[in-house]
């Protein structure tokens, strides 16, 4: 990389083709116009410590050739599934494909006006940590020395085009330094899954919910309870009512938590009944009634339940001296 930063984002405009040249965030990139006529073409690039991305349009009939980093393994496709398709290496790299490249892999091809592509860059030691999340076992790939084109699901590419999109978008707004580092993050980690699910055709069922579907799925959840009147409810039901799904709740409450939607809910409807039972009127009162205004049945199971968490009886809290 050029001045490679911790974290660095640019987004240029070039009308003059030796400026894109000098600008352009791979060092060995070298690139040679083929027609006449003026020229203008964009850039955009985001930086970070272990990947990179780019983006590049031009409107020219362009010869490049590079060596791809190091230290990092390269994914290409185009921006659009309308852009205009690229040859690299004489393939064509269409709408439904992409071009995977190890590391100091050396790469050639022709751009058109009108072609959009971008360029995905990730340490080899994040792809190998994605490998074991997502429980791969197809590993006949050597990614530290293979190159190749492979056909893709146009559905996730689509996709992953999607997400690169919004990152570039987002990048333009008024954000803090951490609200940043964690948006490029999360971008990240989607993007990489999704990519090493199309390079080995498996996995897109396990593929998590990205992170901020995480949040908003607990978000949702956690308002839903702290207004419901009717209890018990089912986690069924919250899916339904939030309009998520049973797998998108596991892996929210999973991620933020670290205990199951089932296992929230509980502990959610334990702790509305102790605070029930300290603002009961205890000469009047029943803890029975109490217990099934939160939806427990069982007397026997909730009150095991009650006092495995607060350490006394449901009736010790309710006779208990008011705050």
């Amino acid at each position: 990389m050029k001045d490679a930063t911790p974290l660095f984002f640019s987004r240029n405009h070039f009308s003059d083709f030796d400026h894109l040249i000098s600008t352009f965030p791979v060092a060995s990139a070298t690139m040679d116009k083929l027609d006449n006529g003026p020229f203008y073409g964009n850039l955009s690039a985001l930086v970070a410590p272990d990947f990179s991305m780019t983006k590049v349009d031009v409107n020219s009939l362009m010869k490049y050739s590079m060596v791809t980093e190091d230290n990092r393994i390269t994914f290409s496709f185009s921006a659009h599934e309308s852009s205009v398709p690229i040859r690299a290496e004489g393939i064509q790299l269409t709408e439904k494909s992409f071009a995977f490249h190890a590391p100091g892999h050396e790469t050639s091809g022709i751009t058109f006006p009108g072609s959009i592509l971008y360029g995905f860059r990730i340490s080899p030691a994040f792809i190998h940590e994605k490998h074991e999340l997502l429980e791969i076992t197809e590993k006949q790939i050597d990614l530290e020395k293979e190159s190749f084109f492979k056909e893709a699901s146009l559905q996730h590419l689509n996709e992953i085009r999607g997400l690169l999109a919004d990152l570039f978008s987002r990048m333009n707004y008024q954000l803090s330094k951490a609200s940043i580092h964690l948006m490029v993050e999360e971008f990240k980690e989607v993007v990489t899954e999704k990519l090493i699910c199309q390079l080995y055709n498996d996995c897109p069922d396990r593929l998590p919910p990205p992170p901020w579907t995480r949040r908003r799925v607990v978000r949702q959840t956690i308002e839903l309870l702290e207004s419901y009147k009717d209890f018990p409810i089912s986690i069924p039901a919250i899916c339904k009512m939030i309009g998520t799904s049973e797998r998108s709740l596991r892996y929210a409450f999973a991620d933020h938590f670290g205990v199951s939607p089932k296992q929230y809910l509980q502990t959610f409807r334990l702790n509305r009944a102790r605070r029930h039972f300290q603002q009961a009127d205890m000469t009047s009162s029943r803890v029975i009634d109490i217990a099934n205004h939160w939806g427990f049945s069982h007397m026997g199971k909730f009150s095991v339940d009650y006092k495995r968490l607060f350490g006394e009886s449901p009736s010790k809290t309710l006779k208990k001296p008011r705050l």
